[in-house]
């Protein structure tokens, strides 16, 4: 149920420091601000409670996908722990629109949390493997699904520091190959 409590105060306060202060370069606007707001104010929702609170309100179903999105992604990082792969922030936060990181990192409540946000933002999801599918193909892997999960699964390589160099990217890759 909607609750303006303590909680919801001190993340309020935490989403505005956000926004005048953001730890990473990012546009702010009262706009997104609002959007924010409105989302904090669902955050602890279920996702039957949000899914009535969109239809009486009548926010569009994609809105509505999204605001979900974020609150399983907020439940989902608050069980994350140093022990957590950088891979696992990854792919969760690469499905959370780049609007919501900002908040998300806001209402965190630990430090570790907030400072995985910020690797995910600055770092971890820029890397990628050194081979694309075109290389790939050209060292004899067939079109088809395994080029895109050698693919993924050299990307979580270097990502998780798995593998440190084109030579050990080569060898990792060689190891997949023989798997497959």
């Amino acid at each position: 149920s909607l609750a303006i409590d303590e909680w919801f105060i001190n993340a309020y306060q935490a989403v505005q420091q956000a926004h005048e202060n953001p730890p990473w370069a990012v546009e702010s606007s009262l706009e997104r601000l609002q959007e924010h707001i409105l989302t904090l104010l669902v955050i602890r929702f279920s996702e039957a409670e949000l899914q009535a609170f969109g239809q009486r309100l009548l926010i569009p179903k994609a809105h509505l996908k999204q605001l979900e999105n974020v609150r399983s992604s907020y439940d989902a990082l608050c069980t994350f722990t140093p022990q957590t792969r950088p891979s696992d922030v990854v792919t969760l936060l690469e499905t959370v629109h780049e609007d919501y990181w900002l908040f998300l990192w806001a209402i965190m409540p630990t430090a570790h949390l907030r400072q995985i946000i910020v690797a995910f933002v600055t770092t971890w999801r820029y890397i990628q493997p050194n081979y694309d599918g075109n290389k790939l193909i050209a060292l004899g892997v067939e079109r088809g699904p395994l080029i895109g999960q050698l693919l993924r699964e050299l990307r979580r390589a270097w990502i998780d520091n798995d593998i440190a160099n084109t030579d050990d990217e080569d060898h990792y890759l060689k190891q997949l190959l023989d798997q497959s």
